[in-house]
Order: structure tokens, then sequence, then C-alpha cells
């Protein structure tokens, strides 16, 4: 996905962006050793685990395809995640001290955007006949210990987030999760634009973003994981 924003802006500004550019779904690696946290992860997020079922090999596919399960596993996996940032930016603008400028901006607006994807992503696995997850218990270690930490963290969630949807989009069957799932994403990417400003980094490193391997999602995600919801 390309961002762009008009030059002038200024630090700490909320720049005007525009989502543009197009997807590209990257190459699917073959699974690799489950680990004891891969476990857990999977525990959480069923069969699609936390790689979403862009992680899964082609005949784990296909069985979850044919069995009318995938729409909802991947509904459930995007859940959570929403819920892990939406808890990541509420508690930031508790704990962060001396939270101010556009980073505090970035944890207002996101933590609202957080929550609303949230809310409608519960609203449509209900609509699937399945059960909302109890999100996991999370841990951010010292993500709020100061404004440059916390920012660091926003930005690895932002990314993930945004792979992670672009690697379950092409497997949706059903017209309102993808729907959805695409209305989502342009928003994550622009939060990920956002906070790459904010720390003065390069917003449009690349014409593409890729669905995310298992590996790198778990890599990501699962040190902010303490304890299966429920």
């Amino acid at each position: 996905m390309t961002v762009s924003f008009s030059r002038g802006l200024q630090r700490g500004a909320v720049p005007p962006f525009e989502a543009g550019g197009g997807l590209q779904r990257g190459a699917v690696p073959p699974f690799e050793a489950i680990t004891r946290q891969e476990l857990l992860l999977r525990g959480m997020f069923g069969a699609v685990a936390i790689g979403g079922a862009a992680a899964a090999g082609p005949l784990v596919r296909d069985a979850l395809a044919q069995s009318g399960r995938i729409d909802t596993e991947i509904a459930q996996f995007a859940y959570v995640l929403e819920r892990l940032e939406q808890d990541f930016y509420e508690r930031a603008l508790r704990e962060v001290p001396g939270l101010s400028g556009g980073a505090l901006r970035i944890a207002r607006e996101l933590a609202r955007n957080e929550a609303e994807h949230a809310k409608t992503l519960g609203q449509l696995i209900r609509q699937l006949g399945s059960t909302v997850p109890d999100p996991p218990k999370f841990d951010f270690g010292e993500s709020f210990a100061s404004q440059d930490r916390f920012l660091a963290t926003a930005q690895t969630l932002e990314d993930t987030g945004v792979s992670a949807y672009n690697g379950a989009g092409p497997l949706v069957e059903q017209k309102d999760i993808l729907t959805a799932a695409g209305q989502i994403v342009q928003i994550e990417g622009r939060h990920a634009a956002w906070v790459r400003f904010e720390r003065g980094e390069d917003i449009t490193a690349g014409a593409f973003d890729l669905g995310l391997t298992m590996k790198q999602i778990n890599a990501r995600v699962a040190p902010f994981i303490v304890k299966q919801g429920g």
C-alpha cells in the first residue's frame, strides 16, 4: 500500500493521507517447526493460528474453505489483533509519561479507530453464527516507559496489522467480510504511515505490502501475549 502526504508538514502534525497503490500477495512458505509459543497462539486463534490463513499451507486452506470456516477464522483472528491494538493505545494514554504532541494525537485517534474496528468485526462474527473470542491477556513490557518506545511499538503493531490483512484478504469468501477487511486495512495503512511520519521514518519504503509469514507474525506479536483469553 502506498501512502502519500503533502510537503511542508511539521513533526507532530496530522498529515492529510491519501491511500493508493495496490496489494500484492506474497509467496506462502511452508510451515516451520511449531514452537511452544506457536501452540499457544494456535489455541487462541483456532485452526488458522496467529498467522491467519495467509500462513497456512494449501491443504489447510482447502480444508478450511470446504468446511466453510475460513471466513469465521479470519474474522476472529482480525478481531483479536484489533483488540490488542485497542488495548495498547488505551493503556498508552494512561501510562506513557509526558505523552504529548503528535504521539498523544496518535494514541487518542488510533484507540478510537481500533475500538470501532473490533466492534465491527465482532458484529460480523455474530452474523456468521459464531462466538466472539475473548482476547488474551496482553503485556507490552517497556513500551510505555517513554514516548519514543510507545511509537516504536505502535509501528510494529500497525505494520503487522496491515500485512496480516493483506495476507488473509485473498482467502475471504463472503462479501461482507471482504468489504470490512478492505475498509479496515486502508485505515491501518494510514495508521502505519502516520506513526512512521511521527518517528521521522520513510513511509513509502516499498510499492507493495505483502502478507506476513507465520514466523514473522509470531516474532512481532507473541512477545505481547501473556495468557489465553477466557
